[in-house]
This record gives C-alpha cells, sequence and structure tokens, in this order.
C-alpha cells in the first residue's frame, strides 16, 4: 500500500528513528504540523512559555540522557529566543536538535512572515545549520548529524563531543507530499 506523507511526518519519523524522545517547543503557525506529527510518531511534546526555557529544557534532557532532544521553535523571534540555550549547550558540550519553521520559500526576500536569517544566526551556535532544499534531505541531514555525534562519542572523550544542530523547514516542504510503498 502506498503511503502519502507529508514533510513533518517525513521530519519526526527521522527524529524517531534516530531515538529523539522529547521535543519542547511552542507550537506556532509555522510549525504546527511538526508538533502534531512528533506525537503521532510516539515523541513526547512538552510546551513551554517561550523559545529560551524550550532550549534549555532540551538542552538539559541531552545533558541527562546523552541524546539530543528537541526544540521546536517558530520563525523569526522564536528563533532568536531559542540562541541563549543554543549556546549554553555549545559551551557545555550538551546534544541539541533545534528546529524552527520559517516563511514559504517563494516570500523569502519579500518581506514574508517573521522572515530572518535563521540559518545564518544558527550558525554561531551549531555545530551544523542547513535549510533542507527537499522533502527527500530533511532524514539525511538528521541521520547525518546523529551518526557524526556517535561516532565523536565513540572517538573522543564526552565534553568534545557537541552536537547542535538547527534545522530551517519552511512551509513549502511541510506541505508537500512523499509516496512511501
Amino acid at each position: 500500500m502506498t503511503e502519502v506523507l507529508n514533510g513533518a511526518t517525513v521530519l519526526a519519523r527521522a527524529l524517531k528513528h534516530q531515538g529523539v524522545e522529547y521535543m519542547f517547543g511552542i507550537v506556532g503557525v509555522p510549525v504546527i504540523e511538526i508538533g502534531l506529527a512528533a506525537q503521532a510518531e510516539g515523541i513526547k511534546f512538552i510546551a513551554m512559555r517561550n523559545e529560551q526555557a524550550a532550549s534549555y529544557a532540551a538542552s538539559a534532557i541531552g545533558y541527562l540522557t546523552k541524546k539530543p532532544a528537541v526544540c521546536l521553535v517558530v520563525s523569526g523571534p522564536g528563533l532568536v529566543h531559542a540562541l541563549a540555550g543554543m549556546a549554553n549547550a555549545m559551551e557545555n558540550c550538551w546534544p541539541l536538535i533545534v528546529v524552527g519553521g520559517s516563511c514559504d520559500s517563494d516570500q523569502e526576500a519579500m518581506g514574508g512572515f517573521q522572515e530572518y536569517p535563521q540559518v545564518e544566526a544558527a550558525r554561531h551556535y551549531s555545530k551544523f545549520s542547513a535549510r533542507p532544499s527537499s522533502i527527500i534531505k530533511i532524514p539525511y541531514y538528521v541521520e547525518k548529524k546523529q551518526m557524526d555525534y556517535v561516532h565523536r562519542l565513540l572517538r573522543d572523550s564526552p565534553p568534545s563531543s557537541r552536537f547542535i544542530a538547527f534545522f530551517r523547514v519552511h512551509r513549502g516542504i511541510r506541505a508537500w507530499k512523499l509516496q512511501s510503498d
């Protein structure tokens, strides 16, 4: 039977497949589908009052479990608020994945909703910062960074093992459909 998946489901399944158990965040207009898909896949979603608290909570889970948790943020100001927790996790070498929404790609440079150079801003506080160009690339990015983290843990002592990743997922990707057999 052919299953039709959207980008939010592909992301949630990729995170679950890599062992993510917790997602902290604020469910707003650009990331509602991701929060719902994560819960449908069995990832525990903990709603927070602001993104800064969510990023600290997700990084604390990373510290306690040695596995990254996810901080889900809305676009623009949501990511700005999460940068403090990202910086804290980076300096303490705690694993963390931050997923941020954004305006549609066809609205970039046109004043799209809460448009902000998120990938560039997150790059200063993460080991990896990207915007998947298609739905097919989402699992690749999630698995690549998770495997890089595991290999680093096996090679190095934990204090040098940093896994902070930021993924910017625009509405177009969340809405794209992928057929799966």
